[in-house]
């Protein structure tokens, strides 16, 4: 280091570059600092908004349950839903209150009712009560539903002599995905063999009083009412895990409402447990082969029916669909452990938050007369768009 002592040059040099060196350090450090303000102002704006926005959507909500669970006028007037996106409608109420379909589509085998309702049960005795309550729950809405029950071969014979005498239609599961129905190809064979306005999947544990149909004739009652119809809703879970609720009459509705509202608990927004859609209302025939009963394709049909210009209803606020809510808890789907993960690996990278039922454009309500009118919501969630750059593409929860 002498020869640097002997050297001004070289000492010069020296300290310049030393006092560069720190500079760029400090340089550094300041950005790193501003940058992380910057992060932190952006967070805080963000939470700030999303404050304000689940504050609104609480005092929203908050007004819709003052009006939650009226009395339903059951056949309202025919006055149109003017905030209604209308499609061209494939269906319309004729003078003798039957439906008609468009000239274009095969007519199926059977007509009759105004919605076609499918289940599949697994033959378990743990669950006898709850699909014992579902049995004797959707024959009583019968003639006004066509409930229909979906069968292995012959192995689901408790089931089967319960389901015939309430009058149930019981139809052998055509395909399988790891020993789990399909639920495309369940769409398909009742679209093929049914006709009727509306046809739904719901899960085998849910229960409906007759808002479900009052929800329905609204929906029909207008003239312009939209053929791609997509209908979804938030469930009420109640727990039946008690052996006092083995006394139940699922078939009195009135009763099942009265304890739905008084003992029951609304879930969240990301699970939907039932699916009713008009017959050009969802393109089934171009969905994956998602099996029923595990989680993640809720969501995606959701999303889909979004994407593909369909509109999407939610009838949180006026169909009282009852979860029973046994030993295995309020995520039954999660409790299963054989291929838990199936409808997640088919689907891949998806925004899964988009599928909530907060994220649907259009809500139903029952105003002061007792009629169900629908509206667009006057705000969505930022993170239900797809611009959100906050949202990363979830796992869901135990699979990767």
């Amino acid at each position: 280091m002498a020869w640097i002592s002997r050297n001004p040059l070289m000492r010069h040099i020296l300290l310049l570059a030393v006092a560069i060196l720190c500079l760029l350090l400090v340089t550094i450090s300041l950005m790193i600092q501003t940058e992380s303000v910057h992060r932190r102002r952006v967070r805080l704006v963000r939470y700030r908004n999303e404050r304000k926005f689940h504050e609104y959507e609480d005092e929203f909500n908050g007004e819709i349950r003052k009006l939650d669970w009226r009395p339903i006028v059951e056949t309202p007037g025919n006055t149109p839903i003017t905030s209604l996106t209308v499609q061209s409608a494939a269906y319309r109420k004729s003078d003798d209150s039957q439906v008609t379909e468009s000239s274009d589509e095969k007519r199926p085998k059977c007509t009759g009712s105004l919605l076609t309702l499918f289940t599949t049960m697994k033959n378990t005795d743990s669950r006898s009560t709850i699909h014992g309550n579902t049995l004797l729950n959707w024959a009583s809405l019968i003639p006004d539903i066509t409930p229909v029950l979906f069968v292995e071969n012959n192995t689901n014979m408790q089931w089967i002599g319960q389901a015939e005498r309430s009058g149930w239609h019981i139809r052998n599961v055509s395909m399988w995905n790891q020993g789990i129905p399909i639920l495309k190809y369940m769409f398909l064979d009742v679209l093929k063999d049914y006709s009727s306005p509306f046809y739904g999947y719901a899960n085998a544990d849910i229960l409906f009083d007759r808002t479900l149909i009052a929800n329905l004739k609204a929906f029909t009652s207008y003239e312009n009412y939209s053929s791609k119809l997509f209908i979804i809703g938030k469930r009420w879970n109640l727990n039946v895990s008690d052996s006092d609720f083995q006394l139940i009459d699922a078939s009195n509705l009135t009763k099942l409402s009265e304890l739905g509202r008084k003992n029951g608990s609304q879930f969240t927004t990301n699970a939907q447990d039932y699916f009713i859609a008009t017959r050009s209302g969802f393109p089934w025939h171009q969905i994956p082969d998602f099996v029923v009963g595990r989680a993640g394709y809720d969501n995606w049909l959701v999303v889909k029916a979004q994407d593909w210009n369909l509109t999407v209803v939610d009838s949180s606020y006026t169909i009282m669909a009852i979860h029973q809510t046994g030993l295995d808890g309020n995520r039954a789907g999660w409790a299963e452990q054989d291929h838990r993960c199936i409808n997640r690996e088919i689907i891949g990278k998806f925004n899964y938050t988009r599928g909530h039922t907060k994220c649907v454009p259009y809500i139903s309500y029952v105003d002061l007369s007792g009629e169900i009118k629908i509206f667009r919501r006057p705000k969505i969630a930022r993170d239900c768009s797809t611009k959100y750059r906050r949202i990363k593409y979830q796992p869901l929860m135990g699979c990767i």
